[in-house]
Protein backbone atom coordinates (compact mmCIF):
# COMPACT_ATOMS: atom_id res chain seq x y z
CA UNK A 1 0.00 0.00 0.00
CA UNK A 2 1.04 3.59 -0.58
CA UNK A 3 2.31 5.28 2.54
CA UNK A 4 2.93 8.84 1.45
CA UNK A 5 3.75 11.41 -1.16
CA UNK A 6 6.57 10.84 -3.59
CA UNK A 7 6.35 7.08 -3.59
CA UNK A 8 6.99 5.40 -6.96
CA UNK A 9 3.81 4.38 -8.73
CA UNK A 10 3.07 1.38 -10.88
CA UNK A 11 5.23 0.96 -13.98
CA UNK A 12 3.46 0.13 -17.21
CA UNK A 13 4.89 -0.68 -20.62
CA UNK A 14 2.38 1.43 -22.52
CA UNK A 15 -0.05 4.03 -21.35
CA UNK A 16 -3.53 4.00 -22.82
CA UNK A 17 -5.90 6.52 -21.23
CA UNK A 18 -9.14 5.31 -19.73
CA UNK A 19 -11.11 7.60 -22.02
CA UNK A 20 -14.60 7.07 -20.60
CA UNK A 21 -13.47 7.30 -16.97
CA UNK A 22 -11.36 10.39 -17.68
CA UNK A 23 -14.27 12.06 -19.51
CA UNK A 24 -16.66 11.30 -16.64
CA UNK A 25 -14.24 12.60 -14.00
CA UNK A 26 -13.58 15.79 -15.96
CA UNK A 27 -17.31 16.41 -16.47
CA UNK A 28 -17.94 15.86 -12.75
CA UNK A 29 -15.09 18.23 -11.80
CA UNK A 30 -16.27 20.82 -14.33
CA UNK A 31 -19.82 20.71 -12.97
CA UNK A 32 -18.67 21.00 -9.36
CA UNK A 33 -16.18 23.83 -9.94
CA UNK A 34 -17.33 25.75 -12.99
CA UNK A 35 -21.00 24.89 -13.40
CA UNK A 36 -22.51 26.70 -16.35
CA UNK A 37 -19.76 29.30 -16.81
CA UNK A 38 -20.70 31.68 -19.61
CA UNK A 39 -17.10 32.16 -20.72
CA UNK A 40 -14.54 29.43 -21.26
CA UNK A 41 -12.19 29.50 -18.28
CA UNK A 42 -8.42 29.69 -18.48
CA UNK A 43 -7.25 26.49 -16.81
CA UNK A 44 -3.74 25.48 -15.83
CA UNK A 45 -3.57 21.70 -15.67
CA UNK A 46 -0.53 19.76 -14.55
CA UNK A 47 0.63 16.90 -16.69
CA UNK A 48 2.79 13.79 -16.66
CA UNK A 49 1.25 12.21 -13.54
CA UNK A 50 -1.77 9.92 -13.77
CA UNK A 51 -3.27 6.97 -11.93
CA UNK A 52 -4.52 3.50 -12.62
CA UNK A 53 -8.23 2.72 -12.29
CA UNK A 54 -7.40 1.37 -8.83
CA UNK A 55 -6.00 4.79 -7.90
CA UNK A 56 -2.30 3.89 -7.90
CA UNK A 57 -0.14 6.77 -9.09
CA UNK A 58 1.99 6.34 -12.18
CA UNK A 59 3.31 8.54 -14.96
CA UNK A 60 2.60 8.98 -18.66
CA UNK A 61 6.30 8.28 -19.36
CA UNK A 62 8.48 10.24 -21.80
CA UNK A 63 6.73 13.39 -23.08
CA UNK A 64 3.99 12.76 -20.54
CA UNK A 65 3.26 16.46 -20.16
CA UNK A 66 2.68 16.78 -23.92
CA UNK A 67 0.59 13.61 -23.83
CA UNK A 68 -1.50 15.10 -20.99
CA UNK A 69 -2.16 18.18 -23.14
CA UNK A 70 -3.38 16.10 -26.09
CA UNK A 71 -5.51 13.88 -23.84
CA UNK A 72 -7.27 16.97 -22.48
CA UNK A 73 -7.51 18.43 -26.00
CA UNK A 74 -9.32 15.32 -27.21
CA UNK A 75 -11.68 15.21 -24.23
CA UNK A 76 -12.40 18.96 -24.34
CA UNK A 77 -12.80 19.00 -28.14
CA UNK A 78 -10.06 21.65 -28.46
CA UNK A 79 -9.49 23.54 -31.68
CA UNK A 80 -5.70 23.09 -31.37
CA UNK A 81 -2.89 22.25 -28.96
CA UNK A 82 0.19 24.41 -28.48
CA UNK A 83 3.38 22.83 -27.18
CA UNK A 84 5.64 25.49 -25.73
CA UNK A 85 9.25 24.42 -26.19
CA UNK A 86 12.68 26.06 -25.99
CA UNK A 87 12.96 26.12 -29.80
CA UNK A 88 10.91 27.90 -32.48
CA UNK A 89 9.18 24.81 -33.82
CA UNK A 90 10.41 21.60 -35.41
CA UNK A 91 13.78 22.24 -37.04
CA UNK A 92 15.31 20.87 -40.24
CA UNK A 93 18.04 19.32 -38.05
CA UNK A 94 19.25 19.52 -34.46
CA UNK A 95 20.18 23.22 -34.10
CA UNK A 96 22.78 22.29 -31.47
CA UNK A 97 24.57 20.16 -34.06
CA UNK A 98 23.73 22.06 -37.26
CA UNK A 99 23.91 25.85 -36.81
CA UNK A 100 22.25 26.39 -40.22
CA UNK A 101 19.12 24.47 -39.17
CA UNK A 102 15.86 26.39 -39.28
CA UNK A 103 12.25 25.76 -38.24
CA UNK A 104 9.86 24.03 -40.64
CA UNK A 105 6.59 25.94 -41.18
CA UNK A 106 4.37 22.86 -41.36
CA UNK A 107 4.47 19.09 -41.49
CA UNK A 108 2.14 16.14 -41.24
CA UNK A 109 1.73 13.99 -38.16
CA UNK A 110 3.40 11.15 -40.08
CA UNK A 111 6.45 13.30 -40.80
CA UNK A 112 6.66 14.38 -37.16
CA UNK A 113 6.36 10.78 -35.93
CA UNK A 114 9.03 9.62 -38.35
CA UNK A 115 11.39 12.31 -37.09
CA UNK A 116 10.70 11.23 -33.51
CA UNK A 117 11.27 7.57 -34.41
CA UNK A 118 14.69 8.43 -35.78
CA UNK A 119 15.76 10.56 -32.82
CA UNK A 120 13.99 13.90 -33.09
CA UNK A 121 13.40 15.25 -29.60
CA UNK A 122 10.67 17.88 -30.03
CA UNK A 123 7.57 15.67 -30.37
CA UNK A 124 6.82 12.16 -29.14
CA UNK A 125 4.53 9.89 -31.21
CA UNK A 126 2.28 8.92 -28.29
CA UNK A 127 1.55 12.59 -27.61
CA UNK A 128 0.27 13.03 -31.16
CA UNK A 129 -2.16 10.09 -31.23
CA UNK A 130 -5.16 11.84 -29.58
CA UNK A 131 -4.75 14.76 -32.00
CA UNK A 132 -4.58 12.43 -34.99
CA UNK A 133 -7.72 10.62 -33.81
CA UNK A 134 -9.66 13.90 -33.50
CA UNK A 135 -7.86 15.86 -36.25
CA UNK A 136 -6.64 18.52 -33.84
CA UNK A 137 -3.74 20.66 -35.13
CA UNK A 138 -0.59 20.81 -33.00
CA UNK A 139 1.43 24.01 -32.86
CA UNK A 140 5.05 23.89 -31.69
CA UNK A 141 6.12 27.32 -30.44
CA UNK A 142 8.99 28.90 -28.55
CA UNK A 143 8.30 29.98 -24.98
CA UNK A 144 11.14 32.51 -25.28
CA UNK A 145 9.91 33.92 -28.62
CA UNK A 146 6.09 33.65 -28.59
CA UNK A 147 5.73 35.91 -31.67
CA UNK A 148 7.52 33.32 -33.84
CA UNK A 149 4.95 31.29 -35.80
CA UNK A 150 6.63 27.96 -35.00
CA UNK A 151 5.57 24.74 -36.73
CA UNK A 152 2.02 23.57 -37.45
CA UNK A 153 1.62 19.78 -37.40
CA UNK A 154 -1.53 18.51 -39.07
CA UNK A 155 -2.69 15.95 -41.61
CA UNK A 156 -1.39 12.62 -42.81
CA UNK A 157 1.45 11.85 -45.16
CA UNK A 158 0.43 8.96 -47.37
CA UNK A 159 -2.04 9.70 -50.17
CA UNK A 160 -4.58 7.12 -48.94
CA UNK A 161 -4.52 8.61 -45.42
CA UNK A 162 -4.74 12.30 -46.40
CA UNK A 163 -7.52 14.36 -44.89
CA UNK A 164 -9.73 16.47 -47.12
CA UNK A 165 -9.03 19.61 -45.05
CA UNK A 166 -5.26 19.36 -44.86
CA UNK A 167 -3.06 21.81 -46.73
CA UNK A 168 -1.11 19.95 -49.42
CA UNK A 169 1.06 22.91 -50.29
CA UNK A 170 4.46 21.63 -51.45
CA UNK A 171 7.54 23.80 -51.12
CA UNK A 172 9.58 23.03 -54.25
CA UNK A 173 12.64 24.65 -52.62
CA UNK A 174 12.52 22.16 -49.77
CA UNK A 175 12.13 18.57 -51.02
CA UNK A 176 13.41 17.23 -47.67
CA UNK A 177 11.88 18.77 -44.56
CA UNK A 178 14.26 17.54 -41.90
CA UNK A 179 17.04 15.15 -41.04
CA UNK A 180 17.98 13.41 -37.84
CA UNK A 181 20.73 11.12 -36.65
CA UNK A 182 20.86 8.21 -34.27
Amino acid sequence: PLSGLGEKGTAMDTIEPFWDETQERLERWWGNHLGDAEESPFLIITGFVCSTLAGRPTTLKRSGSDYSATIFAKILDASNVTFWKNVSGVYTADPRQVPEAFPVNSMTFDEAMELAYFGGQVLHPSAMVPCIEERIPVLVKNVFDPAHPGTRVYGRGDAFLRWEDQDDEVDENMPVKAITSI
